[in-house]
C-alpha cells in the first residue's frame, strides 16, 4: 500500500483516531496542521507544519508529496479546505454535491428555506439588519448569533430577545467579534441529539444517536443511546433521509446535529465527515463499528462490510474546561483519574499542567476528554461530579 498516500488536514486531538486508523490500514499518512504540538504529528510519516485554512500553500504540499486522497475528520474548516483543493485543481473527487451548502450556516438555513425543509426562523445580519429586524422574532425569548463559518462552536454567543437592548447589544458583540458575517436565529428548545450516518444509495444503512449534554450553548459531552424509541429514530432518520434527497447525497457519511421539538425535527447542522466530541470513540465501543476506518476504506472506493455488535454497556464523552480561563496549576494523571474511576475507559488530554487555556466557551477551551461507561442522564451527572472531584483541577486565573 505505499502508493497509497493520505494527506489528513488537521492533526489535533479530534483528527487523532482517523489518524491511527489509516497507519492500520497500511496507508502513507501526511498530516498537515500548522500546531506542530498537536498530537497527529508524532504519529505521521510525514507531518507538515501549514494552516489548513492556506488553499495555496495546501496545493503546494500536494504537488510536493503526491497523495493519492485528501481528507479530514471531525473539522468543517479542514473540509472546506478538502473541498476547494480537489475543486479548484481537480485532485480527486469525494463530494457530487456543493459542500458549502452545508458548512456555511447560512447557506444551509437558505437551502432548509428553499427546499421546504424543517428550519428555524433566520435572519442574516447584513447592511440591511435594523431593530426593526427583529420584530419577526418577538414571540421569541432566545435568539442564537453564529458565525457563517466556524468550527467547534466558536464565535456562537446567546442573546436574552425579551431585554429592550437586544438589538444593540448583537450589533455591540458583532462588532467585536473575531468573525465578521452573522446568522441569527431562534433558539429552539427541546431535546438535541447528535451522530454519524452511514448513508448507502439514498437509506440510512447505518445510524448511531447520542444525546448532547450541554452547558447553556455549551457541549459538555454525548451518550450514545443503544436504544433509541423507535417514534423517535424514526422522526430523525425522516428529516436527514429528505435533507439527504434534497442535496442529492446518496453515499458517505454525515454527522448531524438535531433537536426533537414540539415532535418535529429540526436539523441544526450537519456535514460529511465524521463527529468530535468523542463520538467516533463512543460508536466503536458501543457497536464495534469504527466510523473513521469505515470513511477511509470508502475514500479509496472499497467496500466495507458492516457488522454491529452493540454492547451491553452505553458510554458517554465528557468535556472538560474552565469558566474563566488561565493557567493550569494542577491536574490529575490520566491513570490516576482510571484508578480512581473504574468507569473510565479513556482520558484525553488537550492541555497539560503549566499551560494556558481559554475560558471555555468552545472547543479552543476544552482541557481534556473523558469517555466512560455511562448508563443514563442521572449517571452522567454523577459521573461529571466524581470526574471533576478527582481530576484536582486548578486554574490561576
Amino acid at each position: 500500500m505505499k502508493n497509497n498516500k493520505i494527506m489528513i488536514l488537521g492533526a489535533g486531538n479530534f483528527q487523532l483516531e482517523g489518524i491511527k486508523s489509516a497507519i492500520k490500514l497500511g496507508y502513507n499518512v501526511i498530516t498537515l496542521d500548522n500546531i506542530i504540538t498537536n498530537p497527529g504529528h508524532k504519529h505521521s510519516h510525514i507531518s507538515i507544519n501549514c494552516d489548513y485554512t492556506d488553499l495555496e500553500k495546501i496545493y503546494k504540499n500536494v504537488l510536493k508529496y503526491k497523495p493519492t486522497r485528501i481528507c479530514t475528520f471531525a473539522s468543517d474548516l479542514a473540509l472546506l479546505s478538502v473541498f476547494l483543493i480537489e475543486k479548484k485543481y481537480k485532485i480527486s473527487k469525494s463530494f457530487n454535491f456543493d459542500v458549502k451548502k452545508l458548512i456555511f450556516k447560512d447557506k444551509f438555513r437558505k437551502f432548509q428555506n428553499a427546499e421546504r425543509l424543517n428550519s428555524p426562523k433566520f435572519l442574516l445580519l447584513n447592511k440591511s439588519f435594523n431593530s426593526k429586524s427583529l420584530i419577526k422574532f418577538n414571540k421569541i425569548n432566545k435568539l442564537i448569533c453564529k458565525p457563517y463559518l466556524s468550527s467547534g462552536s466558536k464565535g456562537i454567543k446567546l442573546f436574552d430577545n425579551k431585554k429592550t437592548d437586544s438589538y444593540e447589544t448583537i450589533i455591540e458583540y458583532t462588532k467585536n467579534s473575531y468573525y465578521k458575517n452573522f446568522i441569527i436565529e431562534e433558539y429552539l428548545e427541546g431535546t438535541e441529539y447528535g451522530g454519524d450516518v452511514i448513508i448507502k444509495n439514498g437509506n440510512i444503512e447505518f445510524i448511531a444517536i447520542t444525546k448532547k449534554y450541554k452547558e447553556g450553548i455549551n457541549i459538555i459531552g454525548h451518550r450514545i443511546l443503544i436504544k433509541v424509541p423507535n417514534n423517535v429514530k424514526k422522526t430523525l432518520s425522516e428529516e436527514l433521509l429528505l435533507t439527504c434527497k434534497k442535496l442529492n447525497f446518496k453515499n458517505g457519511i454525515l454527522n448531524f446535529d438535531i433537536i426533537l421539538t414540539n415532535n418535529k425535527a429540526i436539523i441544526i447542522e450537519m456535514s460529511p465527515r465524521t463527529g468530535g466530541n468523542g463520538i467516533s470513540q463512543l460508536i466503536k465501543l458501543s457497536t464495534n463499528i469504527d466510523i473513521e476506518k469505515y470513511y477511509l476504506q470508502k475514500l479509496f472506493n472499497k467496500e466495507v462490510p458492516l457488522k454491529v455488535n452493540k454492547s451491553k454497556s452505553s458510554y458517554a464523552s465528557l468535556l472538560i474546561g474552565d469558566k474563566k480561563g488561565g493557567q493550569i496549576s494542577n491536574l490529575s494523571s490520566a491513570s490516576y483519574l482510571k484508578k480512581s474511576i473504574p468507569e473510565i475507559h479513556e482520558v484525553v488530554f488537550f492541555k497539560k499542567q503549566k499551560d494556558f487555556v481559554k475560558k471555555f466557551t468552545d472547543s479552543s477551551g476544552i482541557i481534556c476528554m473523558l469517555i466512560f461507561k455511562c448508563k443514563n442522564d442521572k449517571d452522567f451527572y454523577i459521573m461529571k461530579k466524581k470526574i471533576i472531584n478527582s481530576l484536582s483541577l486548578k486554574i490561576m486565573n
